[in-house]
């Protein structure tokens, strides 16, 4: 499946106005981003601070979600909370859910919760500690390490931690290591892919999700 990264980077990242496009494109599937304000609001946003995508700058956990809504993310579009996000897209649409700073765990797990999205949700992140607790909290849900270079046995991690797969840097997957978490029943993420040689590659592979921020150039593999 051909995953919108951060809903796509041909609209604002993270924006309903990039899901929107991504929807518009024939996706089923998105990865995001969630913080933690400091009201304890949760949000859809990448960066530590706000310099990069915002006319504003600052630490996204220092601001209030009050001093969010005022900044503009591109093009107009708001900083949306997770909840806006999860009330705009269909609850059939699969999500990987990255959680990007501590304290987001209970929050994103009561939504999985309320709105029973377990069936095609996945929590990610590269803190596997988020992950642990995810699962602690509920072991329904549906968790994936990401890990930045290749890994010796990835089944080791995905077993210590519960995990239904592995996310990794494209860069590091090949035939072998696809194998090996198939073995299994697992399922293995390619993040971030944005060239059509390397798309068609994977795709071959049977990776099962693949991230790409243009998914307009890949509409083929949608």
């Amino acid at each position: 499946m051909l995953l919108g990264h951060r809903g796509c980077k041909e609209k604002p990242e993270n924006t309903i106005s990039a899901f929107k496009y991504g929807l518009e494109l024939g996706l089923k599937g998105f990865e995001f981003d969630v913080q933690k304000t400091l009201d304890n609001h949760l949000v859809v946003f990448h960066d530590d601070t706000l310099d990069r995508t915002t006319n504003s700058k600052g630490f996204l956990k220092q601001k209030s979600l009050s001093e969010l809504k005022e900044v503009d993310a591109g093009n107009g579009q708001e900083i949306p909370t997770f909840q806006e996000l999860l009330d705009f897209l269909d609850d059939e649409i699969f999500l990987q859910i990255e959680i990007k700073s501590e304290g987001c765990e209970l929050g994103v797990v009561n939504q999985i919760k309320e709105r029973d999205l377990y069936q095609n949700t996945i929590v990610i992140s590269f803190n596997h500690d988020y992950l642990r607790k995810v699962k602690m909290l509920d072991p329904k849900i549906n968790v994936i390490p990401i890990i930045y270079a290749k890994i010796l046995s990835p089944l080791n991690l995905i077993n210590e931690l519960g995990a239904n797969g592995i996310s990794m840097n494209e860069k590091f997957i090949d035939h072998d290591t696809v194998k090996v978490v198939h073995k299994e029943n697992k399922k293995i993420t390619a993040w971030t892919v944005n060239e059509e040689e390397r798309i068609s590659l994977l795709d071959k592979m049977d990776v099962d999700y693949i991230c790409t921020d243009y998914p307009s150039k890949f509409v083929n593999y949608i």
